[in-house]
């Protein structure tokens, strides 16, 4: 990729760099919760920005978990793609092992599983 196109990756992503938030809880082990975690989190990713908004469940029960995205109604379908590919990569980094996870990018857009 040439430096025009980093240079233009880097000025869309901006606005998203400096305010996100993580936030994890229960730690976990289980092989089948995590690969269901990576999953919603995936989904969101691809199903949030048409609407921005929605929701994702993955798992057989008792290790079932439900994911929720949702883009700000003030940013545009690409801007909303963009904002919760970012703050998904921190999600599925910080809280890959933890049965509920949580992320938001200032007021643009948020994602969160458990």
């Amino acid at each position: 990729m040439g430096f025009h196109h980093h240079f233009l990756l880097l000025v869309l992503l901006l606005p998203f760099a400096n305010c996100d938030e993580t936030i994890c809880r229960n730690p976990t082990k289980n092989k089948n919760i995590i690969s269901s975690i990576k999953k919603v989190v995936k989904t969101l990713v691809k199903l949030t920005p048409a609407t921005g908004y929605s929701e994702y469940s993955s798992g057989k029960r008792g290790e079932a978990v439900h994911g929720v995205g949702w883009c700000s109604p003030d940013i545009n379908s690409i801007n909303c793609a963009i904002c919760v590919a970012v703050i998904s990569k921190n999600l599925l980094n910080s809280c890959k092992y933890h049965l509920c996870g949580s992320t938001w990018s200032g007021d643009s857009c948020y994602l969160e599983y458990d």
